[in-house]
């Protein structure tokens, strides 16, 4: 396996986590930025499976969680188009204390 490749694309779902939630995107930019955070994921959870690396399969249940809340927002019947600043900063907040928990850096 490509450790480095694996990184990067840790890394990078990383920080589309923190774009999707430090920034307010319309509908258009948080639907495609979630499409590409999704795949990625997708990507990374086929590598837990034969990863021995603890740091590595924290990380990507981490980048998960939040993910699955964004996806779950986006979701609901009540959604209006974009994610409130309110639910961004909880996400935010949640990510860092996932990384505590963890004991992982993110």
């Amino acid at each position: 396996m490509n450790i480095g490749l694996i990184n990067k694309t840790v890394e990078d779902a990383i920080s589309a986590v923190n774009f999707l939630c430090k920034n307010e995107l319309s509908y258009f930019e948080l639907n495609s930025e979630l499409k590409l955070l999704n795949e990625k994921i997708n990507n990374l959870q086929i590598l837990i499976l034969f990863s021995e690396d603890t740091q590595f399969i924290k990380k990507v249940c981490a980048i998960q969680l939040i993910a699955n809340s964004i996806n779950n927002e986006i979701s609901k019947k009540e959604f209006n188009g974009t994610l409130s600043k309110n639910f961004r900063i909880n996400q935010v907040y949640r990510f860092k204390k996932l990384a505590k928990n963890f004991n992982i850096k993110m």
